[in-house]
């Protein structure tokens, strides 16, 4: 069984509440937090671009020693047994339900109820194919005005199947003048009768902002509504509760937070009030397997993975999970509100003009900050070219995502300067961009 988790992760107390942070930051105080960082053991075990302070970790999380070895661990399974890799207590099928009861732990729901398979849009679309009704008195779902092209594409598809128009089935709802999602707005919207789901993200990936999951959660019950959750910005950088919250399934990624890598296998999950009595699932897409082997795998949500799991893309999740439990989620997410928060503090303090779209309050902030100016990309590319790795978001967004494992304080302070003196530059910018490259490089 697993460890019930916390209540909620917007909700719970985190132990850097207790904490201060001084009005003003500086060098000095960043020193004095990483001083006091009970994560920066876990820095070493990081391969850090050389010359690179990264802070696009809510991109593409970097390689740890520990996920390379259990890569080359599976590769040396397949170069020595072959085809028995198959078989035999360590097989990769054991691998495979062995690291979806592991990620289970982290979202708090039961190992039944994930799965470890396929990208996030594959595993979308085998959600909308197993759990969606047509129905003509209730056809609509909901997104955000967020919500990425690839699972607008995944909702168009799906729909087009079913015989219905995304331009008439699809609702968006747009964020407020402040660029921000309001619960009451999307609560409003679930309580349309014809509205049938609601697939949001836990973390807006293009703002920073966390929304409260629990509280949509309990309106959606209310409404008869079936939510979803999109984890791929949130697993990894804050504890979950799925199964508390009674949320419907959620979809994630494993290449940022989570540090397993391109392309890794992707996760879903399916709360068990969708299985049968016999606690089976028809999965809405199947492999196409023999209806016996078909029937064999309808316990729990493996029913929903097509085909066997492709073990090198998640090979490298058996190594990077080994930190983030030995961490512990609380401190991690307490880490990356302190950091985010250190941001913050820094990027007022030195370039007060500056616009910061993220909410301010820890209950509100996923693990990145995001930034607003109308030249966003060429300072991205500014950044970069000085040893800064963000991330750009259109049409002006910069996001800056600390990594609680492998990222300091003094970074933050470190970048902000940087940051500060490209921003300056471009309110008196010098006659060509060869020049403010020329003049950073020294930095």
């Amino acid at each position: 069984m697993r460890t019930p988790p916390a209540r909620s992760c917007t909700r719970s107390r985190l132990p850097n509440e207790s904490r201060t942070m001084h009005d003003r930051a500086s060098r000095e105080l960043a020193r004095q937090w990483d001083a006091r960082d009970t994560l920066a053991r876990f820095r070493k075990q990081f391969y850090r671009p050389a010359g690179q302070i990264y802070f696009d970790g809510d991109s593409l999380g970097l390689c740890s020693q520990e996920a390379e070895r259990a890569l080359l661990k599976e590769l040396a399974t397949w170069k020595m047994k072959a085809s028995d890799g198959w078989s035999g207590a360590e097989s990769w099928t054991a691998l495979s339900e062995s690291l979806a009861g592991r990620i289970a732990q982290l979202i708090g729901a039961d190992a039944d109820e994930v799965v470890l398979a396929h990208s996030a849009a594959i595993n979308l679309h085998q959600l909308l194919a197993t759990i969606y009704r047509r129905q003509f008195h209730r056809p609509h779902i909901l997104i955000d005005g967020f919500c990425p092209a690839s699972q607008r594409a995944v909702l168009e598809s799906h729909l087009y199947l079913r015989g219905l128009d995304a331009r008439r089935e699809v609702l968006v709802l747009p964020p407020n003048d402040a660029r921000l999602l309001e619960e009451a707005e999307i609560e409003r919207a679930m309580a349309d009768p014809t509205l049938q789901m609601a697939i949001l993200p836990a973390v807006v990936a293009a703002t920073g902002q966390l929304l409260d999951a629990q509280r949509l959660c309990r309106s959606a019950r209310r409404f008869g509504v079936i939510i979803g959750f999109d984890l791929s910005h949130s697993l990894g950088v804050m504890p979950h509760a799925l199964d508390d919250w009674e949320a419907d399934f959620a979809f994630w990624d494993h290449d940022s937070f989570a540090h397993a890598g391109p392309g890794a296998a992707a996760g879903l999950y399916l709360n068990r009030r969708h299985f049968n009595e016999a606690g089976e699932i028809e999965p809405g897409l199947d492999a196409g397997h023999a209806r016996e082997e078909i029937s064999a795998r309808k316990a729990g949500v493996g029913a929903l993975r097509i085909g066997p799991c492709s073990i090198l893309s998640l090979a490298p999740l058996a190594g990077t999970l080994r930190p983030l439990e030995e961490a512990g989620l609380a401190r991690i997410r307490a880490k990356s509100l302190d950091l985010t928060q250190f941001l913050r503090i820094a990027i007022e303090g030195e370039i007060p003009g500056l616009e910061i779209v993220t909410p301010r309050e820890s209950e509100r902030r996923g693990g990145h900050l995001v930034l607003s100016h109308p030249g966003a990309r060429e300072i991205r590319e500014l950044l970069r070219g000085n040893g800064v790795s963000v991330a750009f978001r259109e049409p002006d967004l910069i996001c800056l995502a600390p990594t609680p494992l492998h990222n300091s304080f003094v970074e933050c302070w470190d970048a902000v300067q940087i940051l500060r003196r490209i921003v300056e530059s471009k309110t008196a910018p010098p006659s060509s961009e060869e020049e403010v490259l020329g003049t950073f490089a020294t930095l």
